[in-house]
């Protein structure tokens, strides 16, 4: 299978192709752990995992690293306000942060190097850089200079014409109409962790990091650098220009960012009350399905509105979907024959996840699909369709990885999904008595029915 994705770099959709055949190399911008993802960090990480599990159904051998940012300006601030030493903030939110991801059915990397484990690579990239003239001291801190890289604004399409030449910046993050030259190495201050190298005693700054863990454990040049957009500039176009003035060569091939996530229509704020972690969404009473099933069920490059009301209607599509499947696991001994229409589906869902990620476009193929087989009766149709949907779910769940579309042998008997479809029309009739011995007659089969607003669920007592 051919993949075409957007490269940041070119602005263009490309056909992927790896450096080296079929192995893939990737690095993902990590988080920064001082605080709880939030749900907007969260869809940059499901992201990947997407584009992960793409790249292994196109038949790829994929080898990721992600960073730990365990050590910048926003650490070592809560560190100070709590009084204890930055690890005890960092290693308390790196192990919440895989829980949130192992939550999401996200796989972890291959490789997560936290930033203070490779501050001696760091030093070695950045004596390098000085002593080739791409860099410089001032005042204990060392500063990469825009003025010594002509490709400087090539990935962010920034006009070079705005940089103030000589202006240095010290903070991780500025305007795009103030760029200047960026902190390699921060200078030793009061109430800071520093480290002792050639060429003064301080920190390294946060670009640095990716740019040294990636050369480290990637090489010289890799396939596919991840981030989010916010992250375009100043840090990708940043770690794009020290590397490259350290490697000498075109370090990534492709760049591929994901677009924001707003909530209710506004930027996440807590003044606001809008900023959602995982475990407040779970409080509130939504599983991690859902969650996810939201998360990864728009494109990758368009902005996601997240809203409550957006997060049940994907609760309620996942629950048709387990509706969907039970009746089917019922069926199977009709003489409807489906299994050409399964097949050419399947095929299509796929085919959209290789154009850019496809991901809208793959789902509604899903829910044709289910539409079709509804429209004819899960129970009329024979084993043909019943085994060409089992094949095509179970494959649409490498991708999508949520329970309800597990599909099993061990399936609801006819009689009882009968029964429970009786009790529906009953309760629709408003014939709540019938409906009530329906129940009862479900209960002693060893059953239990559960109302939806969509319809109902079966399932059995000891599950």
């Amino acid at each position: 299978m051919t993949i075409k994705i957007f490269n940041t770099l070119s602005r263009k959709i490309e056909n992927f192709k790896p450096i080296n055949g079929n192995e893939v190399k990737m690095y993902s911008c990590g988080p920064t752990v001082y605080d709880y993802a939030h749900i907007g960090n969260l869809r940059y990480f499901v992201f990947v995992d997407l584009l992960k599990r793409i790249l292994k159904e196109a038949g790829y051998s994929l080898y990721q690293v992600m960073n730990i940012t365990d050590i910048d300006d926003k650490t070592i601030k809560r560190a100070n306000e709590k009084g204890v030493d930055f690890h005890e903030i960092s290693l308390k939110y790196e192990k919440i942060f895989f829980e949130d991801l192992e939550k999401l059915k996200c796989s972890r990397p291959d490789l997560a190097p936290r930033a203070t484990d490779e501050i001696d690579f760091m030093s070695e990239m950045i004596q390098f850089l000085i002593e080739k003239g791409y860099a410089y001291e001032r005042s204990g801190s060392v500063y990469f200079s825009l003025a010594s890289y002509p490709e400087y604004g090539k990935l962010s399409k920034l006009d070079l014409s705005k940089v103030k030449v000589g202006a240095r910046v010290d903070v991780d993050t500025y305007e795009k109409e103030s760029p200047g030259d960026f902190a390699l190495w921060k200078g030793k201050k009061d109430n800071e962790p520093s480290y002792k190298m050639p060429f003064g005693e301080g920190r390294p700054g946060w670009h640095i990091e990716c740019s040294a863990i990636s050369r480290k454990h990637l090489g010289e040049q890799f396939d596919i650098h991840t981030g989010g957009v916010d992250l375009i500039f100043p840090h990708h176009e940043n770690e794009k220009a020290q590397s490259e003035a350290f490697c000498g060569v075109k370090t990534v091939n492709y760049w591929i960012h994901s677009e924001y996530l707003i909530v209710e229509g506004k930027k996440m704020s807590k003044s606001l009350g809008n900023f959602y972690t995982l475990r407040e969404l779970e409080d509130r009473g939504f599983d991690y399905d859902s969650v996810r099933y939201m998360l990864i069920s728009s494109h990758y490059r368009a902005q996601l509105n997240f809203t409550i009301t957006g997060l049940k209607a994907a609760e309620s599509t996942i629950s048709n979907i387990k509706m969907f499947v039970q009746h089917l696991m019922a069926g199977g001994e009709g003489t409807v024959d489906l299994s050409d229409m399964v097949r050419e589906q399947e095929k299509a869902f796929f085919d959209a996840l290789m154009d850019d990620l496809g991901i809208g476009n793959a789902l509604s193929h899903l829910f044709i699909i289910i539409n079709n087989i509804n429209s004819a009766d899960p129970l009329k149709v024979n084993a043909a369709t019943k085994e060409a949907v089992i094949e095509a779910f179970t494959r649409f769940n490498t991708i999508l990885d949520i329970s309800q579309l597990e599909m099993t042998e061990s399936k609801i008997p006819a009689d009882v999904n009968t029964l429970a479809q009786e009790r529906h029309q009953a309760r629709l009739d408003k014939d709540y008595s019938r409906a009530d011995e329906l129940r009862g007659e479900i209960t002693e089969m060893g059953y239990i029915v559960e109302d939806t607003p969509e319809g109902f669920i079966l399932r059995k007592m000891d599950e």
